[in-house]
């Protein structure tokens, strides 16, 4: 055989080899490139923002977490299914605080050991209060609500901010109710905790009149020794502060003793099942509410339908502030990412957020709902 045709056909061989070898060698590599991609996309679209929620899901608050968690579940079924924030859905790993605060401080410590959250929001002000030195010690991002005391946020924790309204901006609208009407003196039987203490204070501190008060604990059931005390001071109002059970036995036992005064209660007592309760006894009351109970706001009235239709039962002011709660995280998430650092960091940028509850007033880490006074009369809100 001629040399030369045989090292051309040996070359050629060798070629078709080489190619053969490099385009199946190339084939690999792209299917394992393309590999790689679908690997990353169901790894992107499996990824989630984990919300945190400790919420008092039993114990007396219950009637406040049950609503409370409602709202934010609407407010996550609509978030999810318009595609997440950031093509992210979000998740709530949702503790119960049993309306503790030693509940609350377990149930943050399971979260934050075990579930990892992005950010936790803890309801109730004794729970929030508890919690928030945790909120500091991991740098992790709390946003409380229902939270009314002054001592839930603080210039020493940036970690710590709060979705509600101050004891102020509830009580100061009675307070201003009590001097219109030339009060001389009013009558506070407060429970014992966070919420109870800041409310008697700053009824105490900015009445111009004489305060009276008497506390209980949070198991209390029958308040007629307190009122006793207090009816044989001769009030001219009555001032109640408590959870729903407590507000509406004590107002209701106040007039079985014949307590002849003018009743003040907090928002609590202006949910639907409380209303009616009150109104069934013949007691009309002054509170302070949000604009959660203005018939004509149509954002409202939009989401207390859809409420109304899932769940078959009136929405109320703690339904929509769990709906806004989480439209606020998403907000910031959405501007600024769902790390912790990048959750924080939003929410100190934050410069405003209007949600069901109307728009609220930035004060450092205290995102303020408006509260407005209010007659409740036949089970009916009448704003003044």
């Amino acid at each position: 055989m001629d040399g030369d045709l045989f090292y051309k056909d040996k070359r050629e061989c060798i070629d078709m080899k080489f190619g053969k070898t490099a385009f199946a060698l190339g084939l690999i590599l792209c299917l394992a490139f393309f590999a790689g991609c679908i690997s990353s996309t169901e790894e992107s679209q499996g990824e989630t923002i984990k919300v945190g929620v400790i919420a008092p899901l039993s114990g007396p608050s219950v009637t406040s977490g049950e609503p409370f968690m409602r709202g934010m579940n609407i407010a996550l079924d609509e978030i999810n299914n318009a595609g997440g924030v950031n093509g992210m859905k979000i998740e709530l790993l949702v503790e119960d605080s049993k309306s503790t605060p030693q509940g609350g401080v377990d149930a943050c410590n399971n979260l934050i050991n075990l579930k990892e959250p992005d950010a936790i929001v803890p309801v109730l002000s004794s729970i929030s209060v508890a919690v928030a030195p945790l909120a500091k010690e991991n740098r992790i991002p709390m946003v409380a609500t229902l939270a009314l005391s002054a001592n839930v946020t603080s210039e020493d924790n940036d970690w710590m901010f709060r979705y509600f309204t101050l004891p102020e901006a509830q009580t100061m609208p009675l307070v201003q109710i009590a001097e219109a009407m030339g009060f001389k003196k009013v009558a506070v039987l407060y429970l014992t905790d966070e919420l109870g203490v800041s409310s008697y204070e700053v009824f105490r501190q900015r009445f111009s009149g004489e305060v009276v008060g008497e506390s209980f604990i949070g198991s209390a059931g029958d308040f007629r020794t307190e009122l006793t005390k207090l009816k044989a001071q001769n009030p001219d109002a009555l001032y109640v502060v408590g959870y729903e059970t407590h507000s509406v036995n004590a107002i209701t036992q106040a007039k079985e003793l014949g307590l002849n005064a003018t009743i003040f209660a907090t928002s609590i007592a202006a949910v639907p099942t409380a209303r009616k309760a009150l109104k069934d006894a013949g007691i009309e009351f002054y509170t302070a509410v949000p604009v959660t109970y203005n018939e004509d706001d149509e954002k409202v009235k939009a989401f207390k339908d859809k409420f109304l239709g899932l769940y078959g039962k009136e929405a109320d002011h703690h339904s929509c502030i769990g709906y806004d709660t989480l439209y606020l995280i998403a907000k910031v998430v959405g501007s600024s990412g769902h790390s912790r650092d990048g959750i924080r960091e939003g929410l100190s940028e934050l410069d405003g957020f209007e949600g069901l509850d109307g728009s609220t007033d930035i004060e450092g880490k205290d995102f303020l709902i408006a509260y407005e006074p209010a007659l409740v009369r036949d089970g009916t809100v009448y704003y003044l």
